[in-house]
This record gives C-alpha cells, structure tokens and sequence, in this order.
C-alpha cells in the first residue's frame, strides 16, 4: 500500500506534530485539522487502504491572524518544527503557508485560509462552531492534543464545495446521484458505493491534471471542478461507511443546526 501523502507518511507525521505542539505553545490560539487530513485521521484505524493522498493540511486558526503574526510567530514555529524538509513561509493572496518538501523533492503545505475582515466576519459563526465543537484525540508522537473537526462540519464543508461546483459543472450519472443521496442522507446507500476502484481512479485523475494545461486556462479550471467534486464525493462516501456500521459518533441533530445556521435546509432534489 502506497502511504505517500497520507497520514502514515512521516512528512505528514511530522507536520501533525507540529500542530499539536503548538497548541500547547499558543495557549491564546486554537489550531483544528479540516480538510482531507481530518478525513484521513477519522477513517485510519478501519479502513487504512482508502487513505486518498493530500498535498496538504488545512488548518483553522482561531482567533483571526493578520499577516504579522503568520510571520513572526505562526510561520517560524512551524518552519522550525519541520526544519528537515526545507520549509519556507509564504504569505499569499488568500492563505497563510509553509511550504515543505520531502527527499523526493514532492512538495507537502501546511496551511491556513487569510481572511479578510469581512470575509472573516461572515464566517465567524461557523469558525467558532467549528472549533468549540472540534474533537480532540492524542498525538501518538507528543502524547499532546490534537483537534479535528467535527465529521458534522466536515460534512458541511464538503456540500457547501460541492453545491458551488455543481453550479457552474454538469456532474456525471453517477456523481449526481451520490449528490443525491448525501442531500437525502442516505449513509447506508452512500457506503455501498465501490469506493476502492473509485479511489484509484482519482489518483489517476490527480495525475492528469496538470495536463490540462496545455488546453487553456478555462478548461484546467473545469477538470480541477470536477476532481475536487469527485474527490469530495468520495470522501463523503467513506465518513458514510464510517456513520453507516456506526464507527464514529455522528449527531444528526447537530448537523440539523449546523444547516439551519447556513440557510440549506431549502435545497431540494
């Protein structure tokens, strides 16, 4: 089994390390793991093989960071940590940075979104419910906290991704009626899905996309749309499997709040 870029991986290992360390150095700061390294973290310990491989971890950052702080405080703590692997801080246009790469010269980022003041205050409400809510598991390597969002919210993050994408991207047959069944719901029929072919075929997908490029701007943007929707689908699909034979703790009634919170009870199929 090819552990590059999953949580089995020692770039990624470290980068984990790094984040429990300073949650317990920021005590004023709170640090949540999201995205795709979440998902890894809840599905590891049943179903190992369906690890999809992430070139990054997304990070929460609560309270708001301006850019000063990334640089002096965030930034070199994390370079620091994660020296061996030729760190470099970056303040970009609309995230926060490190940089790493391992000894095959693959790069690996750890990274938080920037918001702007306004962009923070229209989702502060979520952020603070993202992080309050977060769970907390021990870091093998620290023995120190590490917190994960929620499977409630990062099932949230997905439909929201998911919706936009869908507006502007006719998805396939069988894209659709997943979308479907996660609008519905429906986690048992979510997790009968073939997810292992499905797995190998967005490795393949990930490795042709930079192809695309030589087929303009407009239409590479189209291929990413779709890989992030599928990739999402199919992340939804296992945190299904792990809802469905009742392996995680998933509350139906605090993912009712959270779509009352955002206005998507209305979506209808």
């Amino acid at each position: 089994m090819n552990l590059k870029f999953t949580i089995k991986d020692k770039i990624v290992e470290d980068s984990l390390v790094a984040v429990s360390l300073y949650n317990q150095d920021q005590q004023s700061y709170t640090v949540v793991v999201t995205g795709g390294i979440a998902n890894q973290i809840y599905i590891s310990n049943y179903f190992p093989e369906l690890l999809r491989p992430t070139h990054d971890v997304d990070l929460i950052i609560y309270p708001k960071i301006d850019a000063s702080f990334f640089r002096n405080n965030t930034g070199p703590f994390f370079a620091k940590e994660l020296n061996r692997y030729n760190p470099e801080v970056n303040i970009l246009r609309h995230v926060y940075e490190i940089k790493t790469e391992n000894e095959d010269g693959d790069i690996f980022l750890v990274h938080s979104y920037k918001y702007t003041r306004n962009g923070w205050e229209r989702q502060k409400r979520n952020i603070e419910r993202q992080v309050s809510n977060a769970n907390e598991i021990i870091n093998p390597k620290t023995n120190k906290p590490l917190k994960i969002i929620r499977p409630e919210d990062l099932l949230f993050t997905k439909l929201s991704r998911i919706e936009k994408i869908k507006n502007s991207l006719d998805f396939s047959d069988g894209l659709e009626k997943h979308y479907k069944d996660f609008i519905e719901r429906d986690w048992n029929r979510l997790a009968e899905i073939e997810i292992y072919i499905w797995l190998e075929t967005l490795k393949k997908q990930k490795t042709r996309l930079p192809a695309f490029y030589d087929r303009g701007e407009d239409e590479f943007k189209k291929e990413l749309r779709r890989y992030t929707a599928s990739k999402d689908m199919f992340d939804v699909s296992v945190i299904s499997r792990l809802i469905s034979e009742e392996k995680i703790e998933f509350d139906e009634r605090y993912y009712d709040e959270i779509l009352q919170e955002n206005n998507v009870l209305s979506i209808e199929y």
